[in-house]
């Protein structure tokens, strides 16, 4: 009976080692400011060539043609990661308070456009100095289906940076783990 006991500890930690290297994650340099973490390898977007299809005046850009994505899709969501070049360091307010009153007012209701009615949450925290700028909102899926999505926005120097989470599975168990674990590996 002892040896039995023994054994079933070691299939248990054997298991639980085996799940902890299968979910490690993986350091991802956007660039030389920016580290995230992903579950594999993101693919590179061609951004202008994009952007293109949707606003074709666009694709000359300077903004556009200096941004890139990096996206990856698993079995828990579709990650991506967009980095947009400015041509100067934006004006910053000087209190916490005033950019968390901007952000509400002004940033979040443009960074989601047309999807704006459908915000579900918001939040506005820091990091390190960096004020980070979180959203959940209700949007149409490519088939016309309503679909929950997540971007956290935050400003580097002339750098905005942007991480969208799709969770693939919409309802119950949507992996909010993988959400976290991707939003908060935010290494600056």
């Amino acid at each position: 009976m002892k040896y039995i006991g023994v054994f079933i500890l070691t299939l248990l930690w054997c298991n639980c080692v085996r799940h902890k290297t299968e979910t490690s994650w993986i350091p991802v340099k956007i660039d030389d400011q920016l580290t995230v973490a992903l579950p594999a390898k993101p693919q590179e977007v061609d951004v202008p060539g994009t952007m293109a299809v949707v606003n074709p005046e666009r694709r000359q850009d300077a903004m556009v043609k200096n941004s890139q994505a990096y996206t990856l899709q698993d079995t828990a969501a579709i990650y991506v990661v967009v980095r947009i070049p400015l041509a100067e360091e934006p004006v910053v307010l000087p209190t916490f308070e005033e950019r968390k009153n901007y952000y509400i007012d002004r940033a979040i209701p443009i960074m989601l456009g047309g999807d704006y009615p459908n915000l579900l949450e918001q939040s506005i925290t820091q990091q390190d100095d960096i004020d980070l700028i979180t959203v959940k909102y209700k949007a149409a899926s490519a088939e016309g289906l309503p679909v929950i999505k997540y971007i956290r926005c935050f400003t580097v120097g002339k750098v905005v940076y942007q991480l969208h989470f799709l969770p693939l599975r919409q309802s119950g168990d949507f992996k909010e783990a993988e959400r976290m674990e991707f939003f908060n590996s935010i290494q600056l």
